[in-house]
């Protein structure tokens, strides 16, 4: 393995600041493990794409972030990014993990681990390759998981093959790594094959939704992730690595801490204990087939999370609150022996049971937030792609909910 590190100097006196450099040398060493680390937390960065530019920038953030805190982990970055690849000789390029920590000096050093050649980073066993790997190098007792890069909540990718015609827009799942995308149950079938972990992060968009994470339960005990879209500087690292790194691990502070960076631009955040995600399917499969028929504009009365970007990427009628899409749809006359009230309270404390945490702006972009119960739902309609029905029908959510 080669070396090569960047070295953050923490202040030594009131007055110093810190100061960081490259060291030329390259050495060989064997990877540096905190005796005293209760969690390794691996962030997986998929930046071959339009988000290359804001790879070096953020671990350059979880540097900082480190660096204000007495850290506890063991935080490792693997990085796949165009700046790997123009770096590289020829058309090759690297894939890197990265080794972010303090050294018995007390410097933040940034290492390198280990490369590859050029691979597929969205694709499930590579996935599961790179992250078995890490685990097994920095053993320790709890394991998280960030995944970096696009996404598109449950939607299906552009290559995803369907007798749907034209007109379904520009699709971008998790990924893409060049051209190459992850459908969701390719990123199921990628953590299926790994230890399961304390928490997964989604420094992505929109994964706040049901049928994602529904899709993940078996693999977290707990998901952090976005009803809307995520800016692209993503999570502030330089606040947040501090409680992902407390010795109690507090997924709810760096929520907080997501919120208050972005409290004057817009945002949203969910924290969900997947636990409880069987029993909400099971409410909502006895809760939808009383929705009573709406014309599709009426939708737009729903709350939504997906903002319409261009005409080939429009979010638009696909991430509506899960909450409010019962309480629009629901008659206000349901029957004798029970009322729309009951069914409310029943389906706000299976939703209560899974999102121990939600927060959100007054808006995000150009939508107004007027609530956020911190998980989407998609509406099977007639007026739904092909496409989308499609890849609906592959989902566990809708194997659940919609078929047994």
């Amino acid at each position: 393995m080669k070396s090569k590190s960047l070295v953050f100097l923490l202040p030594l006196f009131l007055f110093t600041t810190s100061c960081c450099f490259y060291e030329d040398d390259v050495i060989d060493t064997e990877p540096f493990v905190d005796n005293v680390a209760d969690r390794t937390i691996v962030v997986y960065m998929v930046g071959n794409n339009s988000l290359s530019s804001y790879c070096k920038p953020n671990i350059d953030s979880i540097a900082s972030g480190i660096a204000k805190s007495d850290y506890r982990a063991n935080v490792l970055v693997y990085e796949d990014s165009k700046r790997n690849r123009d770096e590289a000789d020829g058309s090759d390029y690297y894939s890197i993990l990265w080794d972010i920590r303090r050294d018995e000096k007390g410097n933040v050093v940034i290492e390198e681990v280990w490369r590859e050649f050029a691979q597929q980073s969205t694709q499930p066993k590579i996935m599961s390759e790179v992250l078995n790997k890490a685990y097994d190098l920095y053993p320790s007792k709890e394991k998280g998981l960030i995944l970096w890069s696009h996404a598109s909540g449950w939607l299906p990718s552009p290559d995803y093959q369907t007798s749907a015609v034209a007109h379904s827009p520009k699709l971008k799942s998790f990924g893409p790594d060049g051209d190459d995308y992850m459908e969701i149950w390719d990123v199921r079938e990628a953590l299926e094959n790994i230890p399961k972990l304390d928490f997964l992060c989604f420094d992505a968009c929109l994964m706040a939704n049901v049928e994602t994470i529904y899709e993940l339960k078996d693999v977290a005990d707990y998901i952090v992730a976005s009803p809307t879209e995520i800016w692209g500087a993503g999570f502030p690292y330089q606040t947040v690595m501090e409680p992902f790194g407390q010795e109690s691990l507090n997924l709810q502070k760096v929520c907080e801490k997501f919120m208050d960076y972005y409290k004057y631009r817009g945002a949203t955040i969910s924290l969900i204990k997947t636990e409880g995600l069987r029993d909400l399917a099971m409410e909502y499969k006895n809760i939808h087939p009383q929705f009573i028929d709406q014309p599709f504009y009426k939708f737009s009365y729903i709350q939504q999370f997906g903002r319409y970007v261009t005409s080939s990427s429009d979010f638009r009628d696909i991430f509506f609150d899960m909450y409010d899409t019962a309480d629009k749809l629901l008659s206000d006359d349901i029957g004798v022996e029970t009322s729309k009230q009951d069914i409310m309270e029943g389906l706000n404390r299976r939703i209560a049971d899974v999102v121990v945490f939600t927060d959100h702006t007054d808006s995000f972009s150009t939508i107004p937030l007027n609530m956020s119960s911190g998980l989407s739902i998609y509406i099977p309609s007639e007026k739904s792609p092909e496409k989308y029905l499609s890849a609906y029908s592959e989902l566990l959510w809708y194997k659940d909910v919609y078929e047994n």
